[in-house]
């Protein structure tokens, strides 16, 4: 399946490496060969005629990282928002008659 941004990069199939089911990426132009488990690149092959290098990870650690250990500029305000999922169910009750905005239908028995 050849990716939209990048015709040609392209998504080959999944192969499992160190207990982890990897999408496999291939580049053509670079002759690369990519493994990649949602955002770490478990394994690479990279070729150029007559010699491939060939990148394992042979060791994955994961472990949470403390939130001491992440913080964000003082600058950057966090804002919460209203989850739009829940905030969709709840208009779903609601009239999309304009003269009853905010007022729920009355339904016939």
């Amino acid at each position: 399946m050849a990716n939209r941004k990048n015709p040609n990069l392209m998504k080959v199939g999944t192969e499992t490496i160190l207990g982890k089911k990897c999408d496999w990426w291939e580049m053509k132009q670079l002759v690369t060969k990519t493994y990649i488990w949602p955002g770490i690149a478990l394994k690479t092959i990279a070729g150029i005629p007559g010699m491939e290098v060939i990148q394992p990870a042979v060791n994955l650690k994961l472990k949470p990282v403390p939130d001491s250990r992440v913080s964000l500029p003082s600058h950057v305000k966090v804002v919460k928002t209203v989850d739009p999922f829940k905030h969709m169910q709840e208009l779903q009750g609601l009239s999309r008659d304009p003269g009853m905005c905010g007022k729920k239908k009355a339904h016939k028995k």
